[in-house]
């Protein structure tokens, strides 16, 4: 692959071209260039695969498969999928400061994080919310013990 840079184009009516709550296609890329290295998401509506949303259609497209051929299937994307990574993130706390106080920010100075160390904490998957927990130590190492799982909603 060659790619070249062809030019740059800043649209701010781009950003109107997806109404809220629309569904939409996300496709995540991780790309680098040398030492530079950032995510591209392109993110497409559904609408624009409408003349061609017969192909995709299980209805039309369905075939007859023994449950050996379904189990084997899911084995084999289970094996793609148990490799993938996820940003899992477990939040402290949140602290508003000024851009004033920020810019004086300096090793060594302490952020009051008003938050009991007892109380739950949530883990987010992918930054959605998925578990809370507490606070403690597994092997001489902080941890996370899950206590709950949380609904799709919360």
């Amino acid at each position: 692959m060659q790619p070249s840079f062809v030019h740059l184009e800043n649209n701010p009516a781009y950003l109107t071209t997806v109404t809220a709550g629309e569904p939409v296609l996300l496709i995540r890329f991780e790309i680098g260039l040398e030492e530079l290295r950032g995510p591209l998401d392109l993110c497409i509506p559904l609408t624009a695969f409408e003349p061609v949303w017969h192909r995709f259609d299980p209805e039309e497209n369905s075939e007859f498969r023994t449950p050996e051929e379904v189990r084997r299937d899911r084995q084999l994307l289970f094996e793609v999928v148990k490799g993938a990574t996820a940003d899992v993130v477990v939040n402290l706390a949140d602290v508003i400061l000024t851009f004033e106080n920020i810019l004086d920010l300096k090793e060594g100075d302490v952020l009051p994080l008003y938050k009991s160390l007892q109380s739950p904490l949530v883990l987010e998957v992918q930054g959605k919310p998925m578990f809370r927990g507490l606070t403690g130590k597994l092997n001489q190492c902080r941890a996370l013990k899950l206590t709950e799982r949380l609904d799709e909603e919360e």
